[in-house]
Order: C-alpha cells, then structure tokens, then sequence
C-alpha cells in the first residue's frame, strides 16, 4: 500500500478536530517515555557529564515529540507546513545530545584531542543539517541526522566501549538503535497496517521502546565495573 493512498480520518473531540489522531497519540506516547526517563534520572542527581547530557536528551525529546503531535500533526489544518519545524529541530538538538553522551562515554578510551574533535564535528553536523532541514522544510534530513546519530555515533561508541570493557549498558543500546534502524524502515518502505495504523504510527511505536531501551543503557552506565567519569558538570 502506498503512503499517499490513504489518509487517516480525523476525529472530533467535543466540537474540536484532531488531524491523525493515531499518529499524534503515539508521537505524545514518545513523548511520555521520553520525560518518564528524565524525571528517572533527575531523581538519582548523578552529575557525571554522560549522565546529565542523557538526561536533557530525554526531556528535549520528549518536548520535540508532543511538538511533532500537536503542530506537525493534530492541529497542522490551523497552522501552515513550516509548523512541522519546531517538533523536527527540537528532535535534532536532542539527537545531539545523545551523540555527546556516547562520545563521553567513550572518550577515556581515546587521547583527548580525540573527544574535542569530535565535540566540535558534533555541532558543526548540527548545523549543516538543521540550516537544510529549515531552509527545505524536508523531512529527509531529520532522517539522516538520526541515522548518523544513532547508528554512526552512538552505537559505533557504544560498541567500542562494549570491545573494551564489556560494558552491560552497551547491550541495551544495540536494542535501543535496532528499534530505531526499523522504525526508519518502516517509515521509508512504508508499512501501513491500516489506514487507522499506518507507517508513522507503527514507526513511533519502535522509537518509544527505543527510548525505553535507551533508559535503561543510562540506568546501567553506574552498574559498569570500569566506570571512571573525571567530569563533572554543576548543572545536574
């Protein structure tokens, strides 16, 4: 089934309209598990920079996803396409993050020159892509910035760091980016189960176990045996 045959009905809730109502329910789902994970690690006040960068991933995040419900998909009848951004660079600032927490995580592995390196190569591939993503309004370079982010830099760190030390939270990454490498296939393929279940729904059911997953590899960074963490931030 193509995904420009189909359109998913809209529903009314008390005179109001919501446009894709699965679609913006499971994208609010995201963002649910998303704040649950910050609302976890802001209770456990681990300073360590790993740590603090995961927790501002999971509360951007989960801000970028009710965004993506609300204005790119309840209520984008109101509003005009470029509504779509605010949800789409929220999720990139946040995929920064993450990638910033597996450098760290990685980085007692490598010269220091290395880790400022790739710091600053971090930001600048922000950059790039969000000034095109802004500038076409395509949501193709969210797609590739995810896709570098968490396949190129996270799991690649991770599974340095997993070579090195047998770290556990490592094996939780691999679940959490598997979820998010289908999720991408179904979106692209796309697989549409039905027209009240159709690619995006079914995706974003993936990225919210992905960000489950994600959790608990932050969870587990304190269970590691080589854990050294010299950094600290004061903002945690």
């Amino acid at each position: 089934m193509e995904a420009t045959s189909i359109v998913q009905p809209d529903i009314y809730i008390f005179g109001l309209r919501i446009m894709e109502p699965m679609t913006t329910a499971t994208d609010l789902l995201i963002a649910a598990v998303c704040f649950y994970g910050f609302w976890v690690l802001k209770k456990r006040k681990n300073s360590s920079n790993t740590v603090v960068y995961m927790k501002w991933y999971f509360f951007t995040m989960s801000i970028g996803a009710f965004f993506g419900g609300i204005t790119g998909h309840a209520f984008l009848y109101a509003l005009d396409n470029s509504w779509k951004l605010l949800g789409w660079i929220i999720s990139m600032m946040s995929i920064m993050l993450v990638e910033r927490a597996s450098i760290q995580h990685a980085r007692r592995h490598f010269k220091p020159i290395v880790g400022n390196v790739l710091m600053v190569f971090n930001l600048i591939e922000l950059a790039i892509l969000m000034t095109l993503c802004i500038m076409t309004v395509n949501f193709r370079f969210v797609q590739i910035h995810a896709l570098y982010g968490y396949v190129g830099i996270v799991l690649g760190f991770h599974s340095y760091v997993y070579y090195k030390t047998r770290d556990k939270s490592s094996i939780y990454i691999v679940y959490a980016i598997g979820s998010l490498f289908f999720s991408i296939y179904i979106f692209n393929a796309p697989i549409i189960l039905d027209e009240w279940f159709n690619h995006r729904d079914f995706a974003h059911m993936f990225m919210a176990f992905a960000s489950y997953m994600l959790l608990k590899s932050t969870l587990n960074l304190n269970n590691t045996p080589e854990r050294v963490e010299a950094e600290t931030t004061p903002d945690s």
